[in-house]
């Protein structure tokens, strides 16, 4: 795996970006654009909740 450090900074940025993205969209997506948009979001959010417990719960720590 790589650093949760990186993977929670990636993951913040990029869902943040997309949410930002679709709260001002002025027009209205598709059907299949918006439910794409909503589970590229949903793997964001699981993708930062899972690098912050990896970050704050020591797994980048070295043994010893």
């Amino acid at each position: 795996m790589g650093n949760p450090k990186s993977q929670a900074l990636l993951t913040g940025v990029a869902g943040a970006w997309l949410a930002y993205d679709m709260a001002t969209s002025r027009e209205t997506p598709s059907m299949a654009l918006s439910v794409l948009q909503w589970v590229i979001l949903a793997g964001c959010v699981i993708g930062f909740i899972g690098a912050m417990k990896q970050w704050l719960g020591g797994a980048d720590r070295e043994p010893g």
